[in-house]
């Protein structure tokens, strides 16, 4: 979920010097403006068809440096739910964490037991 007009959310159309794009949507909705996690969650059919997390361009992404955005998973019925709670990642780094959790590659709570002690993933797990 992203603000209106925010410029550091084009770069989601910009591969990295590899290749490498998140595969993500941008929803501009003013609905989602200021929701939580929990009403986030809310917003996601049940099942869910899709990856199992989101991400969100809060405030604290917009006005901190490297826009640390959301990682928010979505409840899962074959997942132990007790480690999914949200993370944040540096904008540019938003392609590795879709990436590899899309491809199962990478368990999220290796990207949230990597992240630094704000709550930021800023490289690689492990």
């Amino acid at each position: 979920m992203s603000p209106r007009g925010a410029p550091s959310w084009r770069r989601f159309g910009t591969p990295t010097p590899e290749g490498f794009l998140p595969a993500a949507e941008v929803v501009d909705d003013p609905a989602c403006r200021g929701l939580d996690p929990a009403g986030g969650r809310e917003r996601f059919p049940r099942p869910y068809a899709g990856p199992a997390l989101f991400f969100v361009a809060d405030t604290v992404a917009l006005a901190s440096p490297g826009h640390p955005i959301l990682v928010v998973p979505l409840p899962s019925p074959i997942r132990d739910d007790r480690r999914r709670e949200p993370f944040r990642v540096l904008a540019a780094g938003l392609w590795s964490v879709e990436n590899n959790l899309s491809e199962a590659n990478t368990d999220r709570h290796e990207f949230a037991d990597a992240a630094d002690d704000d709550g930021v993933y800023r490289g690689s797990p492990g």
